[in-house]
């Protein structure tokens, strides 16, 4: 069965050798130990397992004893390192154009591009994101560094005064409350289904001091020049399984209200799915199985919370569950998975940034 694995491009680590240097810890081995080669990072456009990149920052924040690691290293990001669209962020007219601008091209940088902006009748806008249900790894790190680093983004056109109504953040609270207000703002809500940050219509309508229109226009073509060849929303496997995501809340998804949202037959998905290698009720038990594995990790949901968000009718059914998948109960698999902090071989202080055998 092959399913499409969520991507990040390298441009994630540029400059993370260079931050690491304060720590005298070097990147190679935490890359080499999720299984990325360090040569990879020659081309920062090159696409990199999601997954292995969250490991490299968990194991960052191990073994530089930062619990903040993701936020302080998007304060460090070169502005320009995440590429054309991270540019054209910094570039645009207004905040609203800013926004809008994730959605469309932000598959220059991650794939899939889980960013959805919406604005109601007031004018209250909402920039939205959720880590892929495919993400399986830890991610805390990850998610407050792209989190960090849009924010201050953001920032930079709509001037450092500006606040977001409230940041929602899908993983439990960070020890470093006021380095997190100041990035996110003061009204920070933990332990959410995705990330959310909301605008209120003033400041939406804000305008960059310094914009150049036809820079921003190349910075448009350049952006969607970067998406050529990303890969859409990924195979059947795939597709069903975010129509699951999205549904789980409402309870059991069935396979015919799937089967209607992806426009097909309910005996045209079975035949689709099983041709793939695996079932419609496989995917459903995998899809709960890896949203679990991240909500007990990253999150301080209580349990209750989490087995509805799971679209379990009630805990036992979801206790049951959690013993066919990691042959322990919820809680004994959240606290097992805390305690196996990742923390690959390191190479001695003295030697930091060296790759292993330059002597």
């Amino acid at each position: 069965m092959t399913v499409a694995e969520p991507t990040i491009k390298a441009r994630v680590f540029d400059g993370m050798g260079e931050f690491l240097v304060a720590y005298k810890l070097a990147l190679p081995p935490l890359l080499k130990a999720a299984g990325i080669s360090p040569a990879a990072l020659t081309d920062l456009n090159m696409p990199l397992s999601l997954t292995a990149v969250a490991e490299v920052f968990e194991m960052a924040a191990v073994n530089t004893a930062e619990p903040c690691f993701g936020i302080k290293y998007a304060l460090a990001y070169p502005p320009g390192a995440s590429g054309p669209f991270g540019q054209l962020i910094l570039h645009a007219p207004t905040l609203r154009d800013a926004v809008t601008a994730f959605p469309k091209f932000a598959y220059g940088l991650i794939s899939p591009n889980t960013f959805h902006y919406t604005e109601d009748a007031d004018q209250v806008g909402c920039l939205e994101w959720t880590a892929p249900i495919e993400l399986a790894a830890a991610s805390r790190q990850l998610l407050s560094f792209m989190t960090a680093v849009s924010m201050w983004r953001l920032r930079a056109v709509a001037g450092s005064d500006w606040q977001p109504l409230y940041c929602e953040l899908m993983h439990r609270a960070l020890p470093c409350h006021d380095l997190a207000a100041t990035v996110f703002g003061n009204n920070i809500r933990y332990d959410r289904p995705s990330v959310k940050v909301a605008f209120d219509k003033i400041s939406l309508g804000r305008r960059a001091k310094a914009h150049d229109a036809r820079l921003y226009e190349a910075l448009i073509m350049a952006s969607e020049a970067d998406m050529t060849g990303v890969a859409g929303p990924g195979d059947i496997v795939t597709r069903v399984r975010r129509k699951i995501h999205g549904n789980l809340s409402e309870g059991t998804p069935e396979l015919d209200v799937i089967a209607a949202k992806l426009h097909m037959q309910a005996r045209a998905l079975q035949w689709q799915l099983s041709q793939a290698g695996t079932s419609f009720e496989r995917v459903l038990s995998d899809t709960r199985r890896m949203i679990a594995q991240s909500m007990l990790v990253s999150s301080d949901l209580p349990l209750t919370d989490v087995a509805h968000a799971l679209g379990f009718s009630d805990a036992s059914s979801f206790n049951r569950a959690s013993k066919a998948w990691f042959n322990m109960s919820p809680s004994a698999y959240r606290a097992q998975a805390r305690k196996a902090d990742p923390k690959p071989p390191m190479e001695p202080p003295s030697r930091a940034g060296q790759e292993p055998g330059d002597d």
